[in-house]
């Protein structure tokens, strides 16, 4: 199994641009979905994939082009071991 590298300040930044950018509920939710407990390393990757997934699916054309780099460079990360997220 491949290591995905730490993307937590990625992951932060880009939830707190988005709320400056006026997403703050679609922001909250977001954080609501990817810092929580988790049981296992792998268990914490594949919820915070499909959570920054369904924020950008979501948030569509409102994202801020800065915040949609930051989730895009968590999702590179999280591919590393979840290929098909």
């Amino acid at each position: 199994m491949k290591n995905a590298a730490d993307y937590t300040a990625d992951l932060k930044a880009a939830i707190a641009d988005a709320r400056a950018a006026g997403l703050g509920a679609a922001a909250a939710e977001l954080e609501s979905s990817v810092f929580v407990a988790f049981t296992t390393s792998s268990e914490m990757l594949a919820a915070q994939g499909i959570a920054i997934r369904e924020f950008l699916r979501t948030a569509g054309q409102s994202v801020p082009l800065s915040v949609a780099d930051k989730l895009n460079n968590c999702l590179i990360e999280i591919r590393k071991v979840w290929p098909d997220l």
